[in-house]
């Protein structure tokens, strides 16, 4: 007798069967799919946060997202379980819904920040923003330092003066600089 194949993409008539246990709130099914995917969807959940929530604290807010995606598997009489249409396992599916649960909580949860709201101490985000322009008294220290190295550099001879714009104004390497100007590096 010749087997058929079974795709691999296919999930098996027992996946099919326990999405229908599901659908029904069988309570048997039920246990077993927490049992199962406990673990599944709970890694999926820490993932995601490691992922599109940098800085916050994952571990606190996946027991959150953890209840939230059971319960979404719940709402609107199962619709999520009727979704499935046996197009991959249901491991993969299970890790791909909750992906998107969690990327969907994650978004509502974002908030426009103002540049003029306050926080707790009274400065907006824009007066938080540090100015990086150089102070009046950082600005003459720079012209002081340029004038007394071009004071500097005029009892240089010519061949020092090129040596030293090659090098640092126009970042030319060594092996470059020696075969120009014909001397040992």
């Amino acid at each position: 007798m010749r087997k058929t194949p079974i795709s691999r993409t296919s999930p098996s008539m027992k996946e099919r069967e326990f999405t229908e246990k599901l659908i029904q709130r069988d309570r048997e099914a039920w246990q077993e799919f927490v049992e199962r995917y406990t673990p599944v969807i709970y890694e999926q959940v820490r993932r995601c946060l490691r992922k599109y929530k940098a800085g916050s604290s994952p571990e606190q807010d996946a027991g959150d997202l953890y209840l939230s995606v059971f319960q979404s598997f719940l709402e609107k009489d199962c619709r999520k379980f009727r979704q499935f249409e046996g197009r991959c396992s249901l491991a993969r599916w299970v890790r791909m819904a909750t992906t998107s649960h969690v990327i969907d909580l994650l978004r509502k949860e974002r908030q426009e920040v103002s540049l003029e709201a306050e926080d707790s101490e009274g400065l907006s985000l824009f007066d938080r923003i540090p100015n990086l322009d150089p102070s009046a008294e950082e600005e003459l220290l720079e012209a002081r330092r340029r004038d007394a190295l071009r004071e500097v550099l005029r009892d240089w001879s010519e061949e020092d003066r090129l040596l030293i714009s090659l090098t640092y104004e126009q970042e030319m390497p060594a092996d470059q600089i020696a075969a120009m100007l014909n001397v040992s590096r």
